[in-house]
């Protein structure tokens, strides 16, 4: 741990641009409409269903799957 982090300050950023996020922090929350939908490491969060319908859509396409840190070619999510 280092930096703000290690004098435990926290740091609330807005963003639309998850590969912004994705490259920076090491956990994320997701709030929609005021409530919590997701909590953890960008990867877990982006991995979490509520997550990904409500900010992702029902599919998650390989290139997200990129972002969260997954293996090229993985999807987050089954096609339904």
């Amino acid at each position: 741990m280092s930096g703000i982090q290690a004098d435990g300050i926290a740091v609330i950023w807005i963003e639309h641009v998850v590969r912004a996020l994705t490259a920076t922090v090491a956990r994320l929350l997701c709030l929609a409409s005021g409530s919590f939908v997701g909590d953890g490491t960008p990867a877990e969060v982006l991995a979490q269903p509520a997550v990904r319908e409500v900010f992702l859509g029902t599919e998650v396409t390989t290139s997200l799957a990129a972002l969260a840190g997954g293996e090229p070619g993985q999807e987050l999510h089954d096609h339904q």
